[in-house]
């Protein structure tokens, strides 16, 4: 079996899928954080139930990359490999692009992947993370770039460190949306984190889609959310947004199966 690692700013998620049919519910899932105590007892744990042959990895935070190195040797017994942009199957318009994150590409191209069938002209990916990213692919898998914005929660983290008001979070909104007219500290952040989030990403849906339509005379666009917040707001948009919270695993799939 093949262990996926998605190494991210902020966690570290580990998968294995079985095959194709298995991309939506891994065989094995994990989000951890990067130390190197729970990533080695994660590893332990995993390899007392599975046989790991190869371990396929997307780093977009160097600063991890050792830990995992070292912790796949040490109990998988196998070198950990990371993907390169030479590995991912899409075509870039600027082949300077490896500096842009190579969790960007793995996203687009596993929702190009998953959608192929659908005859949408591109796909719009948005991914909720430490930064909040828009990447656009068309049918053709060629990446067409996209736009860098601070992520959900990093915006706060900002806003508090600049003023005296605490960081709180919008966990709680799973299923329902905040009160926009509140009282408390609390709520009013929660409330602000929630509907600037909403309008943000909504907006960037708009301005994407506009562009695409005006510039590039595409028109069945199909529209995606991935990462981490992903799994809190997916339920708070419209039915044409569709829903894939590990598209950067997903990506690692794919390309792991065509480089075997």
């Amino acid at each position: 079996m093949t262990l996926l690692i998605d190494i991210g700013n902020s966690k570290i998620k580990l998968a294995i899928f079985e095959d194709e049919n298995d991309l939506e519910i891994p065989h094995l899932f994990y989000t951890i954080e990067g130390n190197d105590y729970i990533l080695s007892n994660t590893f332990k744990e995993i390899n007392c139930k599975y046989k790991i042959e190869s371990v396929f990895c997307s780093s977009v935070a160097p600063r991890y990359d050792n830990m995992i190195k070292k912790a796949s040797e040490d109990i998988f017994s196998i070198p950990a490999t990371f993907v390169s942009l030479e590995n991912i199957p899409i075509k870039t318009l600027n082949p300077d692009y490896a500096l842009g994150g190579h969790d960007r590409l793995l996203a687009s191209y596993a929702c190009a992947n998953i959608y192929k069938e659908k005859n949408y002209d591109a796909h719009i990916v948005i991914s909720l993370g430490t930064a909040t990213t828009t990447n656009v692919i068309d049918k053709d898998f060629t990446f067409l770039g996209g736009m860098i914005m601070s992520g959900i929660h990093t915006s706060f983290e900002g806003l508090s460190n600049r003023t005296k008001l605490p960081i709180y979070d919008i966990l709680e909104y799973y299923e329902t949306k905040p009160n926009p007219i509140v009282n408390t500290t609390k709520e009013c952040i929660e409330a602000g984190m929630f509907y600037q989030a909403i309008a943000s990403i909504n907006n960037a849906f708009d301005i994407t889609e506009s562009h695409l339509k005006e510039n590039y005379d595409i028109k069945n666009i199909n529209f995606c959310i991935t990462g981490g917040y992903s799994n809190i707001l997916f339920r708070h948009f419209n039915d044409k947004v569709n829903f894939h919270p590990n598209l950067v695993l997903q990506g690692l799939f794919f390309t792991n199966q065509l480089l075997k």
